[in-house]
């Protein structure tokens, strides 16, 4: 109780203060109101000891009073008058508070009726009570609501804040109606972290101590403490408007002194930096108060320089600026914004299924209203990302908030809905124009004028180039009728990244897709069945194949509300054929936030880009439909057909990067397509029969000419390719031809070096059925039979490659001479089919004669020759002729060691059998040398973990024996 016996003050919302002693002779004329901070109480926060006076303002804060705190809090004692004798206890020898809000200033500014007002933004509450788990903005809202409904007496209102409390104001102020603001004089902060504490932490150190005492915590206030808090942020931004547009005076405080003897704290709550709101010289007065964070608040008596400081402030500005002989009525007609009607908004209804996007609407409110950096802005994305629905949700906050613009919304989709929209604004403007007077021009040079006041434009869907900047018969390029004023803003949406740039220069902002709690969201609004969202992986997965696109998402959501559909069958259909997904993706579906003359279907909505890119750029076009037959993921520049040009290849490129139809990884000469984009591409194609057939041709052409051998120095190549190539020979299962099987071969071949057995036999067989028609001593014929052979082997289906290679062998016999390398090649491949099958004896005929033959045409270092040595090496061991198998692997492994690099797999394959013959011949210690060997090379490889583990097994074998 204070020295005046202080009437209870409400711990939650306003209380008026009044003193018996203090007889009110005339009406106030003004109200000040003290709101409180972080773990503050409208009263405490402003209480003092009289006795303080013995300790310096910037000494530590009492660890002994703060734990005294706690304890009294854990073992039960709930009400405000035991937290206050347990306090007064610790502290104060007299008992006796000062609270100087009513003690002292009741008395020295009579003018004034003085409120507190109070909220639960308690770090750690009572043990008993649950704590208010609202955010900051609700503490505002719910501010804003009681400042209108209990203060009603109409007079000025100044706002004396501590720490938060200061946040809470002016989220309130922002939330409150126009003529509020007029009310609205000043406001003193005490500490107000307004961008964000930098410690933050000592609120979490109550908040551990809180939860010692199974103690609920408020999280949603500790996260807006943290410096550069987006919530912060966008209170702050619009603060910073009304302030200055309502000339609303603020005195700033800064803790002088840093808070010690607490752990976790360092220096001061509010660094400086963070204390000033940042209002133009004449709207704000900076100083610092000799007091920590927690003492600045604090007065113990009159003579205090705290109150001093304080109270000097509050009485110049309320008999100087206030009652300096104005009543209330000139106040407000003085003012620089009068309550005007006149303001106009011209916008489609909003759309109450909007979710998230915070990030960009943050980014858009912060540079045309806070930073102010700009007068125009282009949110550029893919169609279908959203675009549109961001502009119209900000559209509305600029309506809500910024009650001084006028908005108008301008499709630009075509010249025509461009002009209805102009006229649209003529007819809300009342504007009177002559029979022969363009009426765009009437509206452009309006809104340029002092007379329009402020106002927003919103030029939607700015995506043709054409429409914007060039005249072509009866239209104009809209540019010429855009007006350019000090007084308006204009933000542009747009997928095209040339539009933006054009209209907005260094004022793009990119929309992406969702995040996956902003689609989860998003979907739950969209969908009836609610309970079709309790499947919270099969959501998962749903948001994962539509890519977090909104207009996927809405659309899969229209398909499943019309269709009753279980969203597992749903999903299905997307996984499905390509001719599945893109009939799926082709639906047309209502949609209210969309314009009538827009595509709905998701794979509908990027044709007109499509077209426009044919247009204007015939090289792009052609590159757009070359990687409509390949993967979407991972495209390589290298894999793109060439131009003669390298400018017009990087022209072509750009133009689909403009769209965001290709996204570049970083620097890399490596692209990505959206999934759905390239479904879309498809069903470009699809609309004219003779373009797919030429594109095809063409797609098939390209990538024949360009896939490289098997070679194992092509291995990195062929890698990129291995999934575009795979990929187009689905898309054209029905196009027969040479090439495309000739490019079938070449995947199989490369699969099978790669060791990836069953894809390569699946390609081979098809080149192999293709190719049975030939004749059958037909060159390709036989390759495709060998091909088809060695795979069959290297997968143990020896039958099967018997029957095929001695068909070839026995046809080339009869062909070519002996030396031939095919005819050598062919019979190398036989002799290893025949070691497989166990026809040893065989196996090693044939190797004798290829090996004779070879010494006398090979050099020495060729691969063939050693090979063929490699393979007779195996054949002898295992005829059980260890000794000839060692001489020939020794020799086999130097000159392999000398020409291959170190992770080749042949140069692995020889050190491997040569361990094995070391092991038959009892050479244990040389082949536990050599697996190890292999066994640590193979570790780095791109292998399987069972050819990885035929080494490992060698090697336990070999340490067994060497046991033994």
């Amino acid at each position: 109780m204070s020295q005046h016996g202080t009437p209870s003050v409400r711990r939650i919302g306003f209380t008026q203060l009044a003193r018996d002693d203090l007889p009110r002779n005339e009406p106030p004329k003004v109200n000040i109101v003290f709101v409180h901070g972080l773990r503050g109480h409208p009263q405490k926060t402003w209480e003092s000891d009289r006795t303080e006076s013995e300790e310096e303002p910037g000494t530590s804060l009492s660890k002994r009073s703060f734990f005294a705190r706690l304890r009294t809090r854990r073992h039960g004692t709930s009400s405000s008058a035991k937290e206050n004798s347990s306090e007064d206890n610790e502290n104060s020898p007299t008992k006796q508070k000062v609270f100087w809000p009513q003690d002292f200033l009741l008395q020295d500014i009579p003018e004034a009726a003085i409120w507190t007002y109070g909220y639960n933004a308690d770090v750690i509450g009572g043990l008993f009570q649950a704590n208010n788990p609202n955010s900051i903005s609700h503490h505002g809202t719910d501010l804003a609501v009681k400042l209108e409904r209990e203060i009603t007496n109409q007079m000025p209102i100044i706002f004396v804040a501590h720490s938060l409390g200061g946040i809470i104001v002016k989220d309130a102020i922002r939330r409150c109606r126009q003529p509020f603001w007029l009310r609205a004089k000043m406001i003193v902060f005490l500490g107000t972290p307004h961008r964000g504490s930098g410690h933050a932490e000592w609120g979490k150190i109550a908040s551990n101590l809180a939860a010692l005492a199974l103690q609920d915590t408020n999280k949603s206030i500790l996260r807006g403490l943290e410096v550069n808090s987006e919530v912060l942020e966008n209170i702050q931004g619009e603060f910073l408007n009304i302030a200055d547009s309502a000339r609303i005076k603020v005195h700033s405080f800064r803790e002088a002194r840093a808070l010690t003897g607490v752990k976790g704290v360092n220096g001061k709550i509010v660094e400086d930096f963070s204390s000033t709101v940042g209002l133009p010289q004449q709207l704000e007065m900076t100083e610092s108060i000799d007091a920590n964070h927690m003492q600045m608040a604090r007065c113990r008596d009159k003579t205090d320089p705290r109150y001093q400081a304080i109270s000097g402030v509050l009485t110049q500005f309320i008999r100087s600026d206030i009652l300096g002989g104005h009543s209330a009525v000139e106040l407000e007609a003085s003012q620089r914004i009068p309550v005007n009607e006149s303001y106009h908004y011209l916008l489609p209804p909003q759309n109450r299924k909007f979710t998230g996007r915070d990030a960009i609407l943050s980014t858009l409110k912060d540079r045309l209203f806070v930073m102010r950096e700009c007068q125009k802005l282009a949110v550029f994305g893919l169609g279908g990302v959203g675009k549109t629905q961001v502009a119209l949700e900000f559209a509305y906050w600029v309506k809500e908030t910024q009650k001084q613009y006028s908005v108008f919304w301008v499709p630009a989709l075509s010249y025509e809905t461009f002009e209805q929209a102009y006229a649209d604004i003529a007819r809300q403007l009342n504007m009177q124009s002559h029979r022969d007077e363009d009426i765009k021009e009437s509206v452009r040079r309006y809104l340029e004028s002092d007379r329009s006041g402020k106002w927003l434009m919103i030029v939607d869907n700015a995506d043709d180039m054409e429409i914007v900047y060039q005249s072509t018969g009866k239209y104009e390029g809209i540019d010429r009728h855009l007006p350019r004023s000090k007084n308006g803003l204009t933000l542009f949406t747009t997928r095209s990244r040339e539009v933006a740039d054009a209209v907005a220069g260094t004022g793009v902002v990119d929309l992406h897709e969702m995040s996956i709690e902003e689609a989860t969201v998003f979907l739950s609004k969209s969908l009836v069945r609610k309970e079709l969202l309790q499947d919270k992986s099969t959501i998962e997965e749903l948001l994962h194949e539509l890519v977090y696109l909104p207009l996927a998402i809405a659309q899969a959501a229209a398909y499943l509300n019309r269709k009753q559909t279980p969203i597992k069958k749903y999903l299905a259909l997307l996984k499905g054929t390509e001719q599945d997904l893109v009939t799926l993706m082709s639906q047309k579906f209502h949609d209210d936030t969309r314009y009538h003359e827009s595509q709905n279907a998701v794979a509908m909505t990027w044709l007109v880009s499509f077209d426009q890119i044919r247009r204007d750029n015939s090289n792009a076009a052609e590159l757009l439909s070359f990687i409509s037959y390949i993967e979407p993921k991972a495209i390589p520049q290298s894999i793109l057909p060439g131009l003669p040009v390298e400018a017009e290849m990087d022209a072509a490129i750009g133009t689909l990067c403009e769209y965001a139809f290709l996204v570049r990884r970083g620097d890399d000469d490596m692209f990505d397509m959206h999934r759905l984009v390239h479904v879309a591409t498809r069903v470009w194609l699809q609309q004219n029969d003779d373009a797919v057939t030429k594109a095809t041709a063409s797609a098939i052409h390209h990538l024949w000419s360009i896939f490289p051998s098997e070679d194992p120095e092509n291995r990195f190549i062929w890698r990129e390719y291995l999934p575009h190539a795979q990929h187009a020979l689905r898309v054209c299962q029905e196009y027969q031809d040479e090439e495309k099987f000739d490019l079938c071969s070449g995947i199989g071949c490369c699969l099978l070096e790669d060791r990836r057995f069953e894809e390569a036999i699946i390609a081979l067989e098809e080149t192999y059925q293709w190719r049975k028609t030939l004749a059958e001593d037909d060159s390709n014929r036989l390759a495709s039979e060998y091909n088809l052979a060695t795979a069959y082997r290297r997968s143990q289906r020896i039958e099967e490659a018997l029957e095929l290679i001695e068909n070839v062998v026995t046809i080339q016999r009869k062909t070519l001479a002996e030396d031939h390398h095919d005819r050598l090649v062919y019979e190398h491949e036989l002799a290893r089919v025949y070691l497989s099958a166990g026809r040893i004896g065989e196996s090693i005929k044939l190797l004798k004669n290829i090996v004779n033959i070879e010494k006398k045409t090979l050099a020495e270092d060729s691969h063939s020759r050693i090979a063929s040595q490699h393979e007779l090496a195996r054949a002898y061991l295992e005829a059980q002729r260890v000794e000839e198998a060692i001489e020939l692997l020794e020799n086999i492994v130097v000159i392999r060691n000398k020409t291959l690099p170190e992770d080749d797999h042949a140069r692995l394959s020889s050190q491997h059998v040569l361990g094995e013959a070391y092991l038959e011949a009892h050479r244990i210690r040389e082949a536990i040398e050599l697996f190890e060997h292999v066994v640590a090379v193979e570790k780095g490889l791109d292998m399987s973990d069972n050819d990885r583990s035929v080494s490992q097994d060698w090697l336990r074998e070999a340490k067994s024996m060497l046991d033994i």
